[in-house]
């Protein structure tokens, strides 16, 4: 589908262009809360809730593509903090 092959680049996009923000935080072992808003802004955050209830509207495929390409491997990659994250709705 058009729409996994689409949040896959913009994932990589923004990985390519925030990682070395990412690592900063990380090293800094502060919570990325900027970037966590600009991921929100992108549609990252409930990436398959409903959109009237503020996700995105997208499949679990689209969400598994997302987890793929944040977490840099295989969709169990990333951490379950995280994951939980992207499958619920922004505040």
């Amino acid at each position: 589908m058009p729409e996994h092959k689409e949040i896959r680049e913009l994932a990589r996009r923004f990985l390519s262009e925030r990682g070395g923000a990412l690592r900063a935080y990380e090293e800094e072992e502060a919570f990325p809360w900027p970037l966590v808003e600009e991921m929100a802004e992108l549609g990252f955050l409930g990436v398959f809730v409903p959109e009237a209830l503020g996700g995105a509207g997208l499949d679990f495929f689209a969400y598994l593509a997302l987890l793929e390409e944040m977490g840099g491997g295989p969709p169990c990659a990333p951490s379950s903090r995280c994951s939980r994250a992207w499958s619920s709705p922004p505040s």
